[in-house]
This record gives structure tokens, C-alpha cells and sequence, in this order.
């Protein structure tokens, strides 16, 4: 499993960014991965194994709101389907702005 996602140059400072090892920051309040739809209307999702589209039917139907992302590994904060994570997951820039304020709300030094 990989657990720093590699950016282009020019988009963000990677030598004083946090490591995402352990950290799970950004997920911490997603409840479910940040697909733009939960059917197959939304291509991302169309190409999940049924297995997890039904994993996320579940947590949907549940109600859930603020909870940490639902594949996300509580202990060791680590994406448990990574290979099938959303694009805006593999474009989120660790060390960035949005990164610095999720580690900060949930007790980390921000960077």
C-alpha cells in the first residue's frame, strides 16, 4: 500500500510535508469516499467491484454525517480499497493548506 501520493512539480512543498503514514487526517470526517454519486451515473463508482458498492450502500443508508471515511483502517490510517480510491483522494496535496487544517482539527502539528 502506498501512502504518500506523488504530485507534479510545482504543487506543493514535499520535503516539509507530513507524511501520511499513520495520519488519516483528511479522512477523518469524510464517512464516505468523495465520489460525486453513489450509483452508476458517477463513472468512478460505475467501475467499483460490486462489493464495495454495496459496503457504501450501507454506510449511505445508515445516516452517517462526520464519521471517519468508511475505508478508512481506524488503526492504522491507512485507505483500506486505496487502488479504488477517488480521483480527489489521489489529488488531495499532503501538506497543503486543507491538509495543515484536518491535521490540526483532529490534534496533529499541522505540518
Amino acid at each position: 500500500m502506498i501512502a504518500l501520493t506523488v504530485l507534479p512539480d510545482g504543487l506543493g512543498d514535499y520535503h516539509n510535508a507530513p507524511l501520511c503514514v499513520g495520519c488519516g487526517a483528511c479522512c477523518m470526517h469524510m464517512t464516505l469516499p468523495p465520489f460525486d454519486d453513489y450509483d452508476d451515473s458517477d463513472v468512478e463508482f460505475a467501475m467499483l467491484p460490486e462489493e464495495l458498492k454495496r459496503e457504501l450502500q450501507v454506510r449511505w443508508d445508515s445516516n452517517a454525517v462526520g464519521e471517519p471515511c468508511c475505508w478508512l483502517d481506524l488503526e492504522t490510517k491507512r485507505c483500506r480499497h486505496y487502488e479504488h480510491r477517488p480521483v480527489v483522494c489521489s489529488r488531495f496535496e499532503p501538506g497543503g493548506e486543507i491538509c495543515r487544517e484536518d491535521r490540526e482539527a483532529v490534534g496533529l502539528e499541522p505540518s
